[in-house]
């Protein structure tokens, strides 16, 4: 496995994060390292409970604290000024200092996505690789990646930021290409209560039970068709992180709007987006 690094803030202690070296000493991957940026809220046992992991599972996790992070990356004293404390966007310090130690595959979690009996690292290591898989391409120019997660009771919802002009009642034109295609970012899949648009969460409980067959493991998005991914479960190839920049005032959307931007210049260059596995919950 390439040099990987797992990436997230908390403001408790990050228990998600035994499931992740658990799941990596179970496939026996090495070249991993886990950063925890902490944050005024997170409580000082976090620290230790870090410790402890690397102890355990010998996988280096490294706790920082708010003054760990500031020497880190001392270098850029403009981006500490307009990241603020008590805010998701302090994971971009993480990414950072990641991406200053020369990692070459940069994993970001949220501290209630939980590893699956998935090869985690395994699946995300498609980033920053040249695959074949199945490449979507939509009549409109845009696809919303959850139809092809399946919802218990059939449901259909959307993807956090997907754009209310592109939600029609009558389907786009859908084209399935298989081709090879170099990925970038893999948008790893959620079960259980998936990462999908506010309105759809008020109307109706979700609940997705897996992954469509006919794409497993994971597909992408043809050149011209558009979908946002976001920053849980997510992997990113390190040569698109100078152009990846979280806006903390997009609040809720402050990773859908960099997301944009990757995928315009993944466009550009001919290179992909993929979604699917490994899934989440």
């Amino acid at each position: 496995m390439r040099k990987t690094a797992v990436v997230s803030t908390t403001i408790r202690v990050p228990a998600m994060l035994e499931g992740y070296c658990r799941n990596a000493n179970i496939y026996h991957h090495d070249n991993i390292k886990m950063f925890i940026i902490g944050d005024k809220k997170t409580p000082p046992e976090a620290r230790q409970f870090c410790k402890g992991l690397s102890s355990t599972y010998h996988i280096p996790v490294q706790y920082l604290g708010i003054e760990e992070q500031e020497q880190a990356i001392r270098a850029y004293p403009k981006l500490l000024e307009i990241i603020p404390y008590n805010s998701g966007c302090r994971k971009l310090l993480g990414m950072l200092i990641a991406y200053l130690e020369d990692f070459e595959n940069i994993i970001t979690v949220d501290d209630d996505n939980f590893a699956t009996s998935h090869d985690f690292f395994g699946y995300h290591d498609i980033v920053g690789t040249e695959v074949e898989l199945p490449l979507i391409e939509s009549s409109s120019g845009w696809f919303n990646a959850c139809e092809y997660l399946i919802e218990e009771h059939n449901i259909p919802f959307y993807c956090r930021g997907f754009p209310w002009s592109q939600r029609k009642a009558q389907k786009d034109l859908v084209t399935l290409h298989h081709a090879k295609a170099r990925v970038v970012v893999n948008s790893g899949f959620w079960l259980g209560d998936p990462d999908i648009d506010a309105v759809s969460r008020l109307f109706w409980p979700i609940r997705v039970t897996g992954m469509r067959p006919e794409v497993e493991p994971n597909f992408g998005l043809y050149p011209g068709t558009w979908c946002p991914f976001n920053d849980q479960s997510t992997a990113m190839a390190r040569e698109i992180l100078p152009a990846y920049f979280t806006p903390y005032k997009a609040k809720r959307y402050s990773d859908i709007w960099p997301a944009y931007v990757v995928c315009r210049i993944a466009q550009h260059l001919g290179h992909v987006i993929s979604y699917g596995f490994p899934l989440v919950c």
